[in-house]
Order: C-alpha cells, then sequence, then structure tokens
C-alpha cells in the first residue's frame, strides 16, 4: 500500500504501478494498494540508475 500523494511522485519518476484493489482512508490521507513488475521498476532505474550506484 502507497500514499495516493507518494503515488503521483512515483508515476513522474517512471515508476510503472498497477493498482491491485480499491483505496481506502487513514487518518485522512488516501491508502492505495498497488503492485509493480520488474518491467514496471526498471523505467526509474532507467532514467536514474546512475544515481542509485554506490560511490
Amino acid at each position: 500500500e502507497i500514499d495516493s500523494k507518494l503515488l503521483k511522485v512515483m508515476k513522474v519518476l517512471g515508476f510503472g504501478t498497477r493498482q491491485i484493489g480499491k483505496s481506502i482512508d487513514y487518518l485522512t490521507s488516501e491508502t492505495v494498494p498497488v503492485c509493480s513488475s520488474k518491467r514496471g521498476i526498471m523505467g526509474f532505474f532507467s532514467k536514474y540508475g546512475e544515481l542509485c550506484k554506490a560511490a
């Protein structure tokens, strides 16, 4: 599950996700159940992978 506002940011960054259920409100924050495949995550790493490497 992920907060809906963070999910929007993740989509902009290139994470491909799929909603797998109804959203739920927890303490005035919408939480969405999602999943992502390796292919969905690779969109992010293809753009920002160099930033994730250890120095």
